[in-house]
């Protein structure tokens, strides 16, 4: 469909914002102050591809024109390599086109820049290319992210366990009163830990409903589209509920030791008890 000058293909939202409900084939369409004919309309383009656009223009269009110096020469390329085909031999065909390079160009003036990527890295790993197709991510600032996020995380968990101890004082003649009764220390453990579990799924219920609530505000300040799929949901979901799991089992745990470190008596009566009010 791109077989001749002056046409174009549009993706659906770009057809949509033109033509409304019309069809749009063989419309007539100003681009850039050139006038092209649609002929044709695709899917948009999903958000995990690097390249990003709105529509796309024949070749032939440019080909047309004489004066290319506006113009840029910069191509992406795909290659589909042969199983066994070594990064070195990889390295001696770059070489190899940059000296091709040179011999056409090099006395122009003209920069040239040639290197291959593996195609998973071409997202997150492209920041040391000049030229980049859409909008690629740095696999550094997933790192930073990530490890702020694990530093909240151990925050809110010291926290979390500096508020329980600190009640210690409400509990402990509470507990004490379990042990005389009769109360054995597994018991207790898993009484302390399911506290602490419940209240561990309670903060991760309302970390869900908050992320969802934020999610659209937080994609508009990094500027970048953020939808998870159902299945995506899913996992996240999952990854929650494990992780407010392990913290409740942690901290009740840590809440258990320094609690049980009280002979029944000193529980009951509260002799010789620094809690630690500060």
């Amino acid at each position: 469909v791109l077989n001749k000058p002056n046409t174009v293909v549009l993706t659906q939202h770009v057809a949509k914002d033109y033509f409304k409900d019309e069809d749009p084939l063989y419309r007539q369409i100003k681009i850039q102050n050139q006038t092209y004919t649609v002929m044709g309309v695709m899917e948009d383009i999903p958000l995990n591809s690097h390249l990003q656009f709105d529509y796309l223009v024949s070749f032939q269009t440019f080909e047309q024109e004489i004066d290319t110096r506006n113009r840029s020469l910069d191509f992406t390329l795909y290659l589909k390599v042969r199983p066994g085909a070594t990064e070195t031999y990889l390295k001696e065909m770059t070489d190899f086109i940059q000296e091709v390079h040179k011999e056409h160009y090099g006395r122009s003036g003209i920069i040239l820049e040639s290197d291959l990527q593996k195609f998973r890295d071409i997202h997150l790993r492209s920041t040391s290319f000049t030229i980049n197709p859409g909008k690629p991510g740095d696999i550094e600032n997933l790192i930073i992210l990530s490890a702020l996020a694990v530093f909240i995380l151990l925050i809110t968990l010291s926290n979390f366990i500096s508020l329980l101890t600190a009640s210690n004082d409400i509990r402990i003649r509470d507990i004490g009163m379990r042990i005389v009764y009769g109360a054995q220390k597994r018991q207790l453990m898993s009484h302390l830990i399911y506290e602490s579990v419940l209240l561990g799924l309670f903060a991760a219920f309302v970390a869900i409903v908050l992320f969802e609530i934020n999610l659209g505000p937080f994609s508009r300040i990094v500027e970048t589209p953020i939808r998870l799929p159902f299945y995506k949901l899913v996992g996240l979901f999952l990854l929650f509920i494990t992780m407010a799991v392990l913290s409740g089992f942690l901290t009740g745990w840590i809440h258990f030791l320094s609690v049980t470190r009280y002979t029944p008596v000193q529980m009951v009566t509260g002799l010789s008890i620094q809690t630690g009010r500060s």
